[in-house]
């Protein structure tokens, strides 16, 4: 508008343009009908201008009936940079979730608050993000300005009436292995060793005895960074143990506790022969056989709703394994 006014009738627009005008409540009108088949321009929007008024052009406002003139062009070209960064913001969070989860893991992209009404925003991102050329469905809530409102009210009934579950045993992770040879769980529990101390950081524990779990809901716990020593010419495969197991004594000054009628619940199978072992610290043993430290992440999530936990390993930025564990009440 300052430039195709004159510049006397835009400085005295004021309230002509103000929240809640004629002017305004036409713009918002053109906005969100924009897009539509059957809208076409141009576009009147009324402005009742008193100072300048004879000086302005034709082309963008009309004398006789007060309007002021928009064309399709300069809709458009309000909507095209606000779109575009949409977009891309949409594309790089899309990305992240996948990264993070090593598979694609959106299908569905919903359109919430004010803009998401506008035709030619939904028209952009199905054609951006829908088959042929995405993956991904656009849905829009009955109410998308309210939605964000309306699912946080929902989520806090649900956060405060959700039915609550109590695990009966603690279940965590221990040391990796290789592929093939089993943790011996029958010596952690025979006579000889059933009493013996272990450092609390042998088994992270993943799920505590007796705490309160809300059904329904999904826990992502801390990531916890470990390492295995791999031997030049074994297999790139590794084996992380997942136990069930009692505390018969709770953790001491030194960071050590006793444990008891230990399960093996699951292995973790972990295939790192993709990796480049060369960007990994590394030496040779006394036999001049080259040894590799493997630093990998395991991430866990505990899904109360479907009572599973679902691990995943990464290394080297890379998901070399994933193993979901059934937990038995």
């Amino acid at each position: 508008m300052q430039r195709r006014l004159p510049e006397v009738a835009f400085d005295h627009l004021n309230f002509l343009i103000a929240p809640g005008c004629d002017f305004m409540t036409r713009f918002e009108e053109v906005k969100r009908s924009f897009g539509n088949a059957e809208t076409t321009g141009p576009f009147y929007l009324p402005l009742p201008i008193r100072r300048g008024r004879g000086l302005c052009s034709t082309a963008y406002f009309d004398q006789e009936e007060e309007r002021f003139i928009l064309q399709v062009e300069d809709v458009r070209s309000l909507f095209d940079p606000v779109i575009s960064n949409i977009i891309d913001l949409v594309k790089s969070q899309i990305a992240a979730a996948h990264e993070k989860c090593g598979t694609p893991v959106i299908n569905k992209i919903a359109l919430v608050w004010g803009l998401a009404l506008s035709p030619y925003l939904q028209s952009a991102l199905r054609q951006c993000f829908e088959a042929p050329r995405g993956s991904c469905i656009i849905v829009m809530p009955p109410n998308p300005i309210m939605a964000v409102s309306d699912g946080s009210a929902l989520g806090a009934l649900r956060e405060d009436y959700a039915a609550e579950v109590r695990y009966p045993r603690y279940y965590g992770f221990g040391s990796p292995s290789p592929r093939g040879v089993r943790p011996c769980v029958q010596c952690m529990n025979s006579a000889d060793h059933s009493n013996r101390k272990m450092k609390a950081q042998e088994i992270e524990c993943v799920i505590v005895k007796g705490k309160r779990y809300q059904e329904g809901l999904v826990y992502i716990h801390g990531n916890t960074s470990m390492h295995h020593v791999y031997h030049d010419g074994d297999a790139k495969v590794m084996s992380i143990p997942v136990y069930s197991y009692e505390l018969s004594s709770p953790l001491d000054s030194a960071g050590t506790t006793q444990f008891n009628d230990i399960t093996l619940a699951g292995l973790i199978a972990a295939d790192f022969s993709s990796l480049d072992l060369t960007q990994v610290n590394r030496r040779k043993d006394p036999h001049m056989r080259m040894l590799y430290r493997l630093d990998y992440l395991v991430t866990f999530i505990f899904d109360v709703e479907n009572g599973t936990l679902r691990f995943t390993v990464e290394a080297l930025g890379e998901v070399i394994g994933r193993m979901s564990l059934e937990l038995c009440f």
